[in-house]
């Protein structure tokens, strides 16, 4: 199951659960702007929300008002057409507002950027079904949309240079739509280069991770061929060695799961 994004990345940990805890770091005016922005949600329409949250003030400060109440749309309210809404309006709002700002302001430029590519990022793994997410129900379009993300999310990664872990991440989600919607050779391509920047990060269970996505995708290629079986429960065992290695251990099994429509090897011979 994909456990609250704090813990994903792990790959994706980059998201909020919306938890007391986690909220506690945030400055109580971001906090009220995102439950007045929830409320119009529900009580009016997600157009509206967008105008209340782009008038908040400077632009980085509306942008991690966005970022809140996407992430509250999703984890707490399971409502991921709503989040993508909201998704989609931050990234443009930050992106333009960036394009928008003088010479002088380019460092707040950078930082809009980098907002947006968080946002780009949370909306790809919202939306990619190989979590199973307990109450999230993936449309179509959604999909759609999360493929785009995913690929604003790379161009965004490459473009502030965000470095060999941030990359690998981006190639992870990348790669995990392509697996979605069977576009096996883009999905062990983008899993490939994951696994280059994992290395060069020296981020060990991040690269064996990316390596079960790329067995995973070769099973699918050749679902009679046992031994990437195999192989691949020799990738979730090593995992389990290490300290944080369980949680990827088990999104592999999920993905398994979801795209093969039955449990591995090891799993199966777990009591």
């Amino acid at each position: 199951m994909h456990s609250p994004f704090a813990v994903v990345i792990g790959l994706m940990l980059l998201s909020m659960s919306g938890s007391a805890v986690a909220q506690q770091s945030i400055p109580p005016n971001y906090l009220r702007a995102k439950n007045t922005a929830l409320d119009i949600i529900i009580k009016s329409d997600s157009f509206r929300a967008i105008e209340y949250i782009s008038t908040l003030g400077e632009p980085a400060d509306v942008m991690s008002v966005f970022e809140l109440v996407t992430r509250d749309l999703y984890w707490e309210k399971k409502d991921l057409t709503a989040a993508m809404a909201i998704g989609r309006a931050a990234i443009q709002f930050g992106l333009v507002a960036s394009l928008a700002m003088t010479e002088g302001d380019q460092k707040a430029a950078f930082r809009l950027r980098g907002q947006a590519k968080s946002i780009a990022y949370d909306l790809a793994s919202f939306s990619w079904p190989g979590w199973a997410e307990s109450g999230i129900e993936i449309s179509p379009s959604d999909l759609v949309f999360g493929q785009d993300a995913a690929k604003t999310n790379l161009r965004l990664a490459v473009s502030l240079r965000k470095g060999d872990l941030p990359m690998s991440r981006a190639f992870w989600v990348l790669g995990a739509h392509h697996l979605a919607v069977n576009k096996l050779p883009g999905a062990r391509k983008a899993f490939v280069e994951g696994i280059k920047f994992a290395t060069a990060a020296e981020a060990k269970e991040l690269e064996l991770l990316l390596r079960g996505y790329v067995y995973l995708v070769d099973m699918l290629a050749e679902p009679g061929n046992r031994e990437l079986l195999v192989e691949f429960d020799f990738i979730k065992r090593q995992l389990l060695r290490s300290q944080d290695g369980k949680f990827y251990s088990d999104q592999l099994e999920t993905a398994y799961r979801v795209f093969t429509g039955e449990a591995s090897k090891l799993e199966r011979s777990q009591p």
